[in-house]
């Protein structure tokens, strides 16, 4: 699979991912698409919710991310999985970049994020992770 086939559609509007598999966790996550859920909009943050058991190491996971960049995330207490695109400065941000609420794994990253096209869009709106 290449970079070019991998999309997260957010409503209508659909983005065009690179992916980062610099670690198994990535590809492992890439093998159970289409993940599909309902946005969840705080600040600087999009994520959604996903039925997925992939656990990974603290020691390969990160909390500091770029403005563009999808992680996979496991809560700390493991109940909750979700996939996170980082489009600003978050509720844990340090002032300089986006940062997680826990450790996550980089999955990818979104081609010619536009910041300010992300800050509007509604909670529970349609939004999947996909084979292009």
């Amino acid at each position: 699979m290449n970079n070019t086939e991998i999309k997260l559609k957010i409503g209508e509007k659909s983005y065009e991912l690179v992916k980062d598999c610099s670690s198994e966790i990535c590809q492992r996550v890439f093998n159970k698409l289409p993940l599909i859920g309902e946005v969840i909009n705080v600040q600087g943050e999009i994520f959604f919710t996903v039925d997925l058991n992939i656990p990974y190491s603290l020691d390969d996971a990160k909390d500091e991310f770029e403005i563009g960049d999808v992680a996979y995330w496991i809560s700390p207490d493991g109940s909750m999985k979700a996939i996170a695109l980082f489009y600003g400065n978050t509720v844990y941000k340090d002032g300089t970049k986006p940062r997680a609420y826990s450790r996550c794994i980089k999955i990818a990253s979104l081609k010619n994020i536009d910041p300010a096209e992300l800050i509007d869009i509604k909670d529970n709106t349609a939004i999947s992770l996909l084979k292009g």
